[in-house]
């Protein structure tokens, strides 16, 4: 029988999303980092596609060679070190990111008043 509120509708559909995105979790867990069963997300490893937790249980199955399955922690560790770059000496992205060696300092003065 078809519901007749649209938001009832839209609500049963968001359990239903996230109870299955729960128990697929749960089978493909643990975390791949640390080994903890709580909390399980997924963190994209090579280019690929999205995924999409109301399709068949093949595509799921296939889409997820692109992905790991982490805990939130182990997620945020993550992407946090892959977002993190080493300081370029002399330069004023170096000075911007708190750097105040000689070179970064000269380098910001020259880029802040040149002559």
């Amino acid at each position: 029988m078809p519901y007749k509120d649209p938001r009832a509708l839209s609500a049963f559909q968001a359990e239903w999303i996230k109870q299955r995105r729960r128990d697929f979790l749960a089978t493909k867990g643990p975390c791949a980092q640390c080994g903890s069963t709580d909390d399980l997300e997924v963190l994209r490893v090579t280019p690929g596609p999205k995924i999409h937790w109301g399709c068949s249980h093949e595509r799921l199955e296939r889409d997820m060679k692109h992905f790991v399955v982490l805990c939130k922690p182990c997620r945020l560790n993550t992407q946090y070190a892959s977002r993190r770059r080493d300081i370029v000496h002399g330069t004023a992205s170096g000075y911007k990111r708190g750097c105040r060696c000689n070179a970064c300092r000269a380098h910001y003065r020259k880029i802040r008043r040149p002559h």
